[in-house]
């Protein structure tokens, strides 16, 4: 796996521990258009969305639902990544894609 690739499956299992660990099934039926086995994939870095479309509704999900759960300062907050604007993101996902 390249730095890139990796990259982006890090700062997807970050969002995962930062939104309480959801359960993957459970995000996959809750109608955000993304299989289970895709976002395992993505969080693994086995594979990368093909387009950053695919890959927003789970960014969007993560991001719900750690507002939900936080607990932490909004100070701290900051150097979450369910905090980062979808232009960061996009970035990242760009640069594991070769784009």
């Amino acid at each position: 796996m390249r730095v890139e690739e990796a990259a982006l499956a890090s700062a997807l299992q970050r969002a995962f521990a930062e939104a309480g660990s959801p359960d993957i099934d459970e995000i996959a039926s809750s109608g955000i258009g993304v299989s289970a086995r895709q976002i395992t994939d993505w969080r693994t870095g086995r594979n990368l969305p093909t387009a950053f479309r695919d890959l927003e509704p789970l960014i969007a999900y993560l991001q719900v639902a750690a507002a939900a759960t936080s607990q932490v300062s909004r100070r701290h907050r900051i150097r979450e990544v369910t905090t980062w604007p979808t232009p960061r993101w996009r970035q990242l996902w760009e640069s594991a894609a070769h784009l």
